[in-house]
Order: C-alpha cells, then sequence, then structure tokens
C-alpha cells in the first residue's frame, strides 16, 4: 500500500484483518528503504550506540504535485508535509534501527491556509540514549534537500540528496 496507509488507527486494524482473513501480507514500505546504502548502514551501525539523529527535508512540492490532487485534502491524505514526506526518512531510520524507539518531545508546525495541512515544521524527538530532530520544509525555494544524520559515538553517517 501507499503511505500513509490510513488516517486512523482502526482503519489499519481494518486492514490488516482483511489481509489475515484473505490469507495476504499487508505491506507499506518506502522503496528508499531497500537501497543497498541503507542495509550497508544497517550493518555499519549494528551495535553502535546511536547519540544523535538529524533529518533535514526541504523541498518544492507543487514542483512534483499538483495542487488539486489528493496530497493536499486533508481529508484524503491526513496531513502535509510530515503525513506525506516525513514518514520517508522516518522509515529509513526505523530500517536502519529496528529497536529505536522515538518518542516526540515537541512539534512546532505552519499551517498553510490554502490547503488547511501543514507545510513546515520541526519535531524534536528523544529515544534511549540520544535525541533527534526532523526540520521539513514543503515550499522550499531553491536547491531542494533531503538529509539524514546518524552520529554515534564513533561514526557519523551523512546521507543527503539535492536537486535544483
Amino acid at each position: 500500500m501507499e503511505k500513509p496507509p490510513t488516517l486512523t488507527i482502526e482503519q489499519l486494524e481494518t486492514i490488516e484483518e482483511a489481509g489475515k482473513e484473505a490469507g495476504v501480507t499487508v505491506f507499506t514500505a518506502f522503496h528508499s528503504c531497500y537501497r543497498p546504502e541503507i542495509d550497508m548502514a544497517r550493518q555499519t551501525l549494528s551495535g553502535e550506540r546511536v547519540t544523535a539523529i538529524k533529518i533535514i527535508y526541504r523541498e518544492d512540492v507543487l514542483r512534483y504535485c499538483d495542487p488539486k490532487g489528493w496530497i493536499f485534502n486533508p481529508e484524503i491524505a491526513g496531513g502535509g508535509v510530515f503525513m506525506s514526506s516525513g514518514i520517508n526518512p522516518v522509515s529509513i531510520i526505523t530500517k536502519i534501527f529496528p529497536n529505536l524507539d522515538l518518542q516526540v518531545e515537541q512539534a512546532k508546525t505552519d499551517i498553510d491556509s490554502r490547503f488547511n495541512l501543514e507545510s513546515r515544521g520541526i519535531v524534536t524527538f528523544n529515544f534511549e540514549g540520544g535525541h533527534g530532530q526532523i526540520d521539513m520544509d514543503w515550499y522550499h525555494e531553491g536547491t531542494e534537500t533531503r538529509s539524514i544524520e546518524i552520529v554515534t559515538g564513533k561514526i557519523t553517517i551523512v546521507r543527503q540528496s539535492t536537486s535544483t
């Protein structure tokens, strides 16, 4: 299934039950989780104590999506930058560290009045032994950035892509 799979846990449980009854696996994934460098990062960081994670996604969503499309309808999409784009780096982090229990400390968002959904925001979170931040902007002008930085006591890994 495409992400987000549903807007509520109850809806997701209904789909999960239907999958069990049909004898099929219900699966939601972000394609980048299956890239070789993600597996390499998981192997490299296995056993390392993570102390910090910083995620920066700055993109111009109108470059990729029709403003009249489903992604801008909160009744269908459920949200904006975090629900649609934010899940991507979080999926990568949880793929690399499947046992990392991320706990949100604070979330600040800007709501786009045209679409009534969040367009920019910063989420700070913690996990055992560390902290992190997700900084996202859906209407960024200039060079787009998608960056994930993972810091341990010994290693810092940065995965970054940019486009103009």
